[in-house]
């Protein structure tokens, strides 16, 4: 289920989650953190909630990630297939690989 303005939450439009999307966006230098073959666009523009929204009020468990690759992954746990929808875990996930090659000193 892509997201769409009928399903926001209000919490979305609140300064608490403004300030954390900025400073997720900022630590994660704003590329993607999911990466998925095929389809990531590298850059990231927006921010996910890893275990949900409802799991995680408090945004503290978030990853910046393109929109293609967010769509994607959000699809996936609408499917039933990435999550059993009440405890947030993600399962079948894609490791998290480094971006950047700093090269060996």
């Amino acid at each position: 289920m892509p997201w769409r303005p009928e399903h926001k939450d209000p919490a979305y439009g609140r300064a608490p989650w403004k300030k954390a999307r900025s400073a997720q966006m900022r630590r994660d230098g704003g590329r993607c953190q999911l990466r998925l073959p095929g389809i990531c666009l590298g850059a990231a523009s927006q921010v996910d909630h890893i275990f949900g929204l409802r799991n995680d009020p408090g945004h503290k468990f978030l990853r910046s990630v393109c929109v293609p690759c967010h769509r994607a992954i959000t699809r996936k746990l609408s499917s039933g297939n990435g999550s059993n929808g009440s405890s947030g875990v993600r399962h079948n996930e894609p490791p998290a690989e480094p971006r950047t090659d700093w090269g060996a000193p």
